[in-house]
């Protein structure tokens, strides 16, 4: 019997949990075995910089091929069209690479390897990205999980089994970031189930306008946050040294904990809203009902390190980061907006008739992604000035800031509002629950593990008691009934 999409939502919610998860201890290991700067060294040049140019060689091709009914006859020109991005961008880069790695204030003696790390990542991870939104448009959920976290899990093993035998060398760590992409990719040519799909690259269909505005849309919407991130990283490398954008990235890191439930909303909501009529998202363990339930996991996320990042960061990272967990819960309000945006833009993309509604909500990210650079270097100069240390402060309050007001825009711009209304069903008894989680955990002080479980128990009680999440919902996870 076919799994309801409560069901694959959670199933994918693990793998993600997988993945992430793998990839936080890649992180707490590193960042017990090696030094402050060195941490921030390969988190920037092994993640950072690789993903912030995977938007410009992938650009929206993953995001046209998610599209449930459309998306799979355009797989071979997103093949043919990220290859050709990756070339181009590689001369590119040769070409400034020194000025760009100055800027960076990155050690110069490694500038031609860390060349060839982000370039090996790029073509690698281009081309996954490529295979994971066709089995995303194909609605085969299990995959794209699957395959991103493939290369985490190698990476896992392979750097606690370097950094346990004393090998703490910061090109070797490199290195193992950069091959464990191609890793996927092997698997899937040598499996004959996964070799089939490989016919769809022999048709070259180029996407009409349509598909295009609406690919380019879902990816700009989707990229802002990241986008947002990196450009943050690049000023404060600039500014206040890579010691601190590697604390930025702890940061991050903890935050990480409400992307888990973003990602999957991003992941599940256009294939399946495109598949469907607007009705159909209000069935039992439908979108709505699971999207409430994200909703409130995220919430959870946001008390969580309310009151437990300082306790986080020195349990997982150690004291030496605990700049990290200093303002790690503005960055948590930023989220929460960012998890309303992202679901109203979506399901208004997917249900739009108007091509104009694509050009909107694409360029209002655009808009406002040069405010990343110019407000975070105006804020960290302004804070600095106003006495709160070097001024680290401004870019967590620069990019809640512009997550802030991209969620606004949305609100004020899209004319179907349903998606706030399935977020707000209820909301009464959220805030109830929300209320009484906060006077437990102030009231009785509990220590971190114990406010931690105690504090997840009470919420989880309370949100599915008085009726926000769907409590029949839950166990759909574990049934095999028909959406």
């Amino acid at each position: 019997m076919k799994k309801t999409l409560t069901f694959y939502s959670a199933l994918f919610f693990l793998l993600l949990l997988l993945q992430r998860g793998s990839g936080v201890l890649i992180k707490i290991v590193l960042a017990n075995g090696i030094t402050p700067y060195e941490y921030g060294l390969i988190s920037f040049v092994a993640l950072s910089l690789p993903a912030m140019l995977q938007f410009i060689t992938n650009f929206n091709f993953a995001n046209i091929l998610s599209h449930s009914v459309e998306g799979k006859k355009y797989f071979g020109f997103t093949i043919v069209a990220t290859l050709i991005m990756v070339f181009s961008l590689s001369i590119i880069l040769w070409v400034v690479k020194d000025l760009f790695f100055e800027y960076l204030n990155l050690p110069q003696e490694g500038w031609n390897f860390y060349y060839f790390v982000i370039i090996i990542s790029l073509l690698s991870v281009g081309i996954l990205a490529d295979f994971i939104g066709l089995y995303t448009g194909l609605k085969l959920y299990a995959l794209p999980g699957i395959l991103a976290t493939i290369p985490t899990i190698v990476r896992l093993l392979v750097i606690i089994y370097l950094i346990y035998t004393g090998v703490t060398s910061t090109f070797i760590i490199l290195l193992v970031f950069a091959l464990s992409n191609i890793v996927p990719l092997l698997l899937m040519f040598i499996s004959h189930e996964q070799r089939k799909y490989l016919s769809l690259i022999t048709t070259i269909h180029i996407p009409d306008r349509k598909i295009f505005v609406f690919g380019a849309a879902v990816f700009i919407i989707g990229a802002y946050p990241s986008i947002g991130q990196y450009i943050v990283k690049i000023v404060l490398s600039h500014e206040i040294g890579i010691l601190w954008q590697g604390y930025y990235d702890v940061s991050l890191t903890l935050a990480s904990l409400i992307m888990f439930a973003l990602g999957t909303i991003s992941y599940i909501s256009i294939p399946e809203a495109t598949d469907s009529n607007e009705n159909d998202i209000y069935k039992l363990g439908g979108l709505a009902d699971v999207t409430r339930g994200f909703f409130a996991l995220t919430i959870l996320f946001v008390i969580v390190l309310y009151f437990y990042s300082d306790y986080l960061v020195i349990l997982l990272f150690s004291e030496n980061y605990l700049a990290g967990a200093r303002y790690v819960f503005i960055l948590a309000i930023g989220f929460l907006f960012l998890y309303i945006q992202t679901f109203l833009a979506n399901l208004n993309l997917s249900f739009t008739k108007d091509i104009k509604d694509y050009i909107v909500l694409g360029l209002m990210p655009i808009i406002l992604l040069p405010f990343f650079f110019f407000l975070t270097q105006f804020m960290i100069i302004f804070f600095h000035e106003k006495g709160y240390d070097n001024g680290f402060l401004g870019a967590y309050i620069s990019y809640t800031v512009l997550l802030i007001v991209l969620t606004l825009a949305t609100v004020l711009y899209c004319k179907n509002r349903t998606p706030i209304r399935i977020l707000f069903h209820k909301i009464d008894r959220m805030i109830i629950s929300i209320a009484v989680t906060f006077l437990f955990i102030t009231y009785f002080n509990p220590s971190p593990i114990a406010g931690i479980i105690s504090g997840s128990l009470l919420f989880t009680f309370l949100a599915a008691g008085t009726g926000y999440i769907n409590k029949t919902m839950i166990l759909e996870v574990f049934s095999s009934t028909k959406k």
